[in-house]
């Protein structure tokens, strides 16, 4: 099956200081637009990430079981640095900056005020967004009373969304118009629906083996990353002119070849993933200074990788399968965001490099760190 739904494997001044806060972009851009960055060339592999710490700071979540929650899948900044996580059973959880509890956004029912279930959630100014299967239910932060739908136009599910910087959203589908040929690329991968439900644009043909799986990040500024669809490795932002091509991932010889899927692993995701080659690169965050992103390596081993922009080096580790509950989810213009969760002491010992640093790190600072959770703010060094 090619299609799938979530698997758990500004005058000059003012422009001048919002790129310095959103970050700086790396060079040089290839003939598509989007800064090549080779990872293989430019980045050095390593077990340890403490010598390019630069800082690390922990947030204790209050114990208050309205801010309880499992593995958390997605966070959000808004503005104000308040936090929003979506757990893996649909629970939407509102954090302030200090870790107490927020407000509630918006609760489950069928009135129009509430939400019946959750795919994906979106921040977009004032706006709480929630993709609630045909339909956007937007909340207003600002009144507990105000909340409006958009209709989703399209017939295919959807299971990704991102504001579309005029109250309208984009959103993804990994599933084909025709249910019967997965393959076709006459099946667009993203759609731009109106504030009024109106469809006002379709982008990326599909090409290669699409998954619902973390296909739509937010980065800093309040911008948002739909991750590459296929071996082009190419990251686009979603703005309000369009779609724009940010990043491209080359990883040379080991990038997985173009239409691989189809052509090589005959439609069998299982050797797809299990392929020898990068792919899926994932969940791209910002600061000034520095990105993230995750990717699938070979044989589906999955590799952190953070860049310095200034220097277009960086490093990269590989994570192990236990680290899944505290991985970077988030970032502004200062930090990269984690959640390291209540671990009850239980611990296997088998960590990955940021895992590892973070509950070092943290034991260190508050001998009790397992009975509670945590906001995690990470900054890296100059590289």
């Amino acid at each position: 099956v090619c299609a799938m739904r979530r698997i758990i494997l500004l005058p000059c001044i003012v422009m001048t200081a919002l790129l310095a806060a959103c970050g700086s972009r790396i060079a040089p851009r290839d003939a598509e637009g989007g800064i090549v960055l080779k990872p293989l060339e430019q980045t050095q592999k390593v077990d340890d990430i403490s010598p390019w710490v630069d800082a690390v700071e922990f947030v204790r979540i209050a114990d208050d079981e309205r801010t309880l929650f499992s593995t958390v899948v997605k966070m959000l900044l808004d503005d104000s640095g308040n936090i929003f996580l979506l757990d893996d059973q649909g629970r939407i959880v509102a954090l302030k900056p200090d870790g107490t509890f927020l407000r509630t956004v918006a609760r489950q029912g069928r009135a129009n005020n509430e939400y019946i279930s959750v795919s994906d959630i979106a921040v977009a100014g004032p706006e709480f967004m929630i993709l609630d299967g045909s339909k956007v239910k937007c909340f207003d932060l600002s009144d507990p009373s105000g909340v409006r739908s958009i209709d989703i136009p399209v017939s295919v599910p959807c299971d990704a969304l991102a504001p579309d910087g005029d109250g309208g959203v984009y959103l993804f589908s990994a599933f084909s118009l025709d249910p019967a040929e997965n393959r076709s690329d006459a099946d667009s991968l993203l759609y731009r629906v109106s504030a009024e439900g109106d469809l006002v644009g379709s982008y990326l043909r599909r090409t290669d083996c699409t998954l619902s799986l973390n296909n739509i990040s937010q980065s800093s500024c309040g911008e948002y990353m739909l991750r590459p669809q296929d071996g082009n490795h190419i990251f686009y932002r979603l703005t309000a002119d369009g779609i724009v091509p940010a990043y491209r991932v080359d990883f040379g010889d080991e990038n997985i070849p173009y239409r691989y899927y189809f052509d090589v692993a005959g439609e069998d995701l299982m050797s797809y993933i299990m392929s020898p080659y990068y792919k899926m690169p994932m969940e791209l965050h910002e600061t000034a200074s520095h990105l993230f992103f995750r990717v699938a390596g070979p044989e589906a081993r999955e590799v952190s990788v953070v860049y310095d922009s200034g220097s277009s080096t960086g490093i990269m580790w590989e994570n192990a399968p236990s680290d899944m509950q505290m991985q970077i989810l988030g970032s502004d213009g200062k930090w990269f965001y984690a959640i390291m969760p209540e671990t009850g002491g239980a611990d296997d010992g088998m960590h990955g490099p940021l895992y590892g640093y973070v509950q070092k790190a943290l034991s260190e600072k508050e001998p009790d760190a397992a009975d509670h959770s945590y906001i995690v703010k990470i900054r890296f060094l100059k590289m």
